[in-house]
């Protein structure tokens, strides 16, 4: 009687709740992908990019300690979550602003690099320009 059909009700209920929940998650990791996968191509493109478009100078790190002045406190000009940053003077008279990572950074070579290239592809008065050849 109505014990059996409100046992059937919950079943049923129960089932098409447990069937609405798999495809939403079955969506949720769908679109987890796709995003995984243009995120990961936007990488690809940075990374292709990076040795075609920049030809950045290098300079050795007495070049930068003595333009710093040995990473001088007074010369600091800020801190981030991956490091310091500090601003010096060139032998020849260029200002420039130097980076330096602390030992603790979770950031990489490849997130360094990537952070190179979109520092040199923005333009902002708040930012300095990077040397180019």
């Amino acid at each position: 009687g109505k014990d059996k059909k409100w046992k059937i009700g919950v079943i049923g209920a129960s089932a098409i709740t447990v069937i609405l929940a798999m495809f939403l998650f079955g969506y949720c990791y769908i679109l987890r992908l796709r995003h995984r996968k243009s995120f990961k191509g936007t990488q690809n493109n940075i990374e292709e990019q990076k040795d075609e478009d920049l030809e950045l100078p290098l300079f050795d790190l007495s070049t930068i300690e003595t333009a710093t002045n040995k990473f001088s406190i007074n010369n600091k000009l800020g801190e981030g979550g991956f490091g310091s940053v500090y601003e010096g003077t060139l032998l020849d008279g260029k200002e420039i602003a130097v980076k330096r990572l602390s030992r603790s950074s979770g950031q990489g070579m490849k997130e360094f690099k990537n952070e190179v290239i979109l520092i040199a592809k923005l333009q902002h008065h708040n930012l300095v320009k990077l040397l180019h050849k």
